[in-house]
């Protein structure tokens, strides 16, 4: 399992190192956007911002989770992100059902993010998500709406909230039931290539589905160039059941 983690980090840092060192400096051109690429992985907060216009992003990562009850679980996600407008991206991704989850089954998720305003940034998030694996049944996809936020605190440090609620289902009964989700995530700048994040984040089922799961994470953002970020964090778990710690590290380049 950690042979298959460090291969599928390798991978993917690989994919990315090359746009680095071909780029050229043309702010605001076709091929350099006038701001340096801001990504959504690895942290479970979401930005409001958007891809640009005319601009396409891959985020490609691994993760090395250790359940309570499921033991371990090596998983590759990946999210393609694409600019349609000046306030509005499409986005397409898979991978596993968040660090939440026990381990079983994984999402095909398409979305549509909204930047409703810049300072203080305010977002929609609207996503459908299509459970894959050992305990997606055949229950249909699950909707989740997100509302983003981001303020500055000060010229370094940032604030991220997001809350939102998705329609699961009960994987025993096949009842439909809400799920309330929230993340809360705080960005230091540590200089103008690397930033430090903390986060904590959970998920609570209404009545009767469970209990509320949540965990904490940290880690490190390195903006190699204006068009390519690595990022490398650990998760714990908070809660008696899901997840009890998880490592990650990724790519993310902007085309």
């Amino acid at each position: 399992m950690v042979l298959k983690f460090l291969f599928a980090t390798g991978v993917g840092v690989s994919l990315c190192l090359p746009i680095s060192a071909e780029e050229v400096d043309l702010p605001g051109s076709s091929k350099n956007p006038a701001k340096p690429i801001e990504a959504t992985r690895p942290r479970q907060a979401q930005s409001p911002h958007t891809v640009e216009e005319g601009h396409v992003q891959l985020e490609v990562g691994s993760a090395y989770q250790r359940f309570r009850d499921n033991g371990v679980q090596v998983s590759v996600p990946a999210t393609l992100r694409v600019g349609v407008s000046e306030m509005a991206e499409i986005r397409v991704q898979s991978g596993p059902n968040g660090y939440q989850g026990t381990g079983t089954s994984t999402n095909s998720l398409i979305g549509v993010k909204l930047n409703l305003q810049e300072k203080p940034g305010l977002g929609l998030l609207v996503n459908l998500n299509v459970p894959v694996g050992l305990t997606s049944g055949h229950h249909g996809p699950v909707p989740e709406l997100r509302f983003l936020s981001t303020f500055d605190l000060s010229e370094e440090l940032e604030l991220y909230l997001n809350a939102g609620v998705s329609l699961q289902v009960d994987a025993k009964t096949g009842e439909r039931f809400a799920e309330f989700g929230w993340a809360e995530q705080l960005k230091q700048k540590l200089s103008d290539d690397v930033s430090f994040y903390t986060e904590v984040f959970g998920n609570t089922p209404s009545q009767f589905h469970g209990s509320t799961l949540v965990a904490a994470d940290a880690g490190f953002l390195w903006l190699v160039s204006r068009n390519v970020q690595l990022d490398l964090g650990a998760v714990k778990g908070l809660s008696g059941d899901g997840l009890d710690w998880a490592l990650t590290a990724g790519c993310s380049a902007r085309f």
